[in-house]
């Protein structure tokens, strides 16, 4: 008795084994079928991007194409010449007037109402440096005759973003 209760003992652990073994066979293969799917998905993805990025000019890249509105590209050009001008050791001022609509207003830490643009020439334009007293200015959408007779503007858009020099 002790003997057939021992083969029946071993025969249900044989098989309850090859069960275990079966089902580590199929996660195993299953894992390796969708791991295989996936890295020929993430190819034909990371293409498609890379064709993408390649066929973007260099301002989409510097700024950013995906936030690029018709708004945005005027202001671009601006900055652009902008950067080209100033020297890398000047100081601007931003002069903003109270027509001034932002492309997009942030409220980050209780920056309320500080818009995309002014901080975006901070950063961009380093390493030149805001002052109050900067000959070089950026006007959104300022009275420039506030600037006095002086100002010189050197690049604008449509809707007011304007960089130039106050000379003399």
């Amino acid at each position: 008795m002790s003997g057939s209760a021992s083969l029946d003992v071993s025969t249900t652990h044989r098989t309850l084994n090859r069960f275990v073994r079966i089902g580590v066979m199929i996660s195993v293969g299953s894992v390796g079928l969708l791991g295989a799917l996936g890295f020929g998905y993430a190819f034909v993805e990371l293409d498609a991007r890379s064709h993408r990025n390649a066929a973007l000019s260099r301002l989409d890249l510097v700024y950013g194409f995906e936030a690029a509105t018709p708004r945005s590209r005027s202001h671009r050009r601006v900055i652009e010449t902008a950067r080209a001008t100033m020297p890398s050791d000047a100081t601007y001022r931003v002069v903003v007037g109270p027509a001034w609509k932002p492309l997009w207003e942030v409220d980050w830490q209780g920056a309320v109402g500080r818009d995309v643009e002014v901080d975006f020439l901070r950063y961009f334009l380093l390493p030149r440096r805001e002052s109050e007293s900067g000959r070089w200015v950026f006007c959104l959408a300022c009275e420039r005759r506030l600037l006095g007779t002086s100002f010189r503007s050197l690049a604008s858009s449509r809707d007011g973003f304007a960089f130039g020099r106050v000379t003399g």
